[in-house]
């Protein structure tokens, strides 16, 4: 089952966000064969991240949400409270 998890950054957490890039690269590896596409959410001029997008296939919920518990932006606070919910891909080019 497809997921989308909207991920935005706390106020002022670039300092941890740049702190904990390499682990949260490394995390987000280890799924990249099950990743459809995901990055960082920008500022209009592109000079801020704002959180980032990840679109990714689970078995189920359960699976989404233990997943990124483990993320290193979620364990040392980068994020929010992330936001998951199913997704159906209704948008695909031939």
């Amino acid at each position: 089952m497809i997921f989308s998890m909207l991920l935005m950054d706390r106020a002022d957490t670039a300092k941890l966000r740049a702190e904990h890039r390499e682990a949260h690269v490394a995390f987000l590896g280890k799924l990249s064969n099950r990743v459809l596409f995901g990055g960082p959410l920008k500022s209009d001029d592109g000079s801020v991240t704002l959180g980032s997008l990840l679109i990714a296939d689970f078995p189920d919920r359960d699976a989404a949400n233990a997943w990124i518990k483990e993320d290193p932006y979620v364990k040392h606070g980068v994020y929010k409270k992330p936001v998951i919910h199913a997704f159906v891909n209704m948008w695909q080019k031939k």
